[in-house]
């Protein structure tokens, strides 16, 4: 069985199963840029990276690597991540002109309705085994709600997806918005996930700072707890990501 590291030495020493982990953040709180960090240093890896985009184009996924790390080499790792977007299925149905999204998009694509979540599907089924997927986002996914998507569907995709990462060797990160949803759908989607990574601002005698901590985590759990890790400290750097301080449980 393939395990995946997550850039923090105690975990990447035992190993993350594969399976479903959700981050779920406060709005620049951190979890995209720990997000990112965590898939470039498995893309050193001999293993399948991917980055799935509902939203964003390829040309705005690289952007964003580019610019979260500006001072890290970048080039040979990007090679290895394969971008995936779904931008012009996502707005299709909306105000959004086709223009606006810079693809090409052929007849096919014009003269038939596809369903976002068969194209998600479609995707991870292409995925090769011994990967890592990164979802961008679930935030994205459940706007789909408001037109023609039942809310039951997309519980469905994320058990369904969850069974096919166990059965392939997949480690699948996906990324969420925390307080867009309402307490009890939010808390619909984060039991699905093997793993739920929380990450959210404090402020600290005047100061504003990052936190991270696992709110579950199959496999990884019992040995936070030994440790007695409560949570990390984050800080961004333009070489990537900086675990700068751990608190622990006395």
């Amino acid at each position: 069985m393939t395990k995946f590291g997550l850039g923090i030495e105690f975990i990447d020493e035992i190993g993350v199963q594969p399976g479903f982990v959700i981050f779920i953040e406060e709005v620049g709180a951190g979890g995209r840029e720990f997000a990112l960090n965590v898939l470039m240093k498995n893309a050193e890896r001999d293993i399948g990276v991917y980055y799935l985009s509902l939203s964003k184009t390829e040309k705005e996924v690289l952007r964003d690597l580019k610019m979260t790390f500006p001072l890290a080499n970048l080039t040979h790792l990007l090679e290895r991540v394969s971008i995936v977007s779904l931008s012009f299925s996502y707005f299709r149905r909306s105000i959004i002109p086709a223009k606006w999204i810079d693809v090409q998009a052929d007849l096919n694509e014009l003269r038939f309705e596809k369903n976002i979540l068969l194209e998600i599907v479609k995707f991870f089924e292409s995925v090769n085994r011994k990967s890592i997927v990164f979802l961008d986002s679930l935030t994205d996914l459940t706007r789909f709600t408001q037109r023609n998507i039942e809310w039951v569907d997309i519980i469905d995709l994320l058990k369904g997806l969850r069974k096919l990462c166990i059965k392939n060797d997949v480690l699948a990160i996906a990324m969420m918005t925390s307080k867009v949803l309402d307490v009890g759908k939010e808390e619909e989607i984060l039991e699905q996930a093997d793993g739920v990574v929380v990450f959210e601002w404090k402020i600290e005698k005047e100061i504003l700072s990052r936190w991270m901590y696992f709110r579950k985590f199959l496999g990884i759990m019992p040995f936070i707890e030994r440790e007695r890790i409560a949570k990390y400290n984050i800080r961004l750097d333009p070489s990537g990501v900086i675990l700068s301080k751990m608190v622990k449980v006395v």
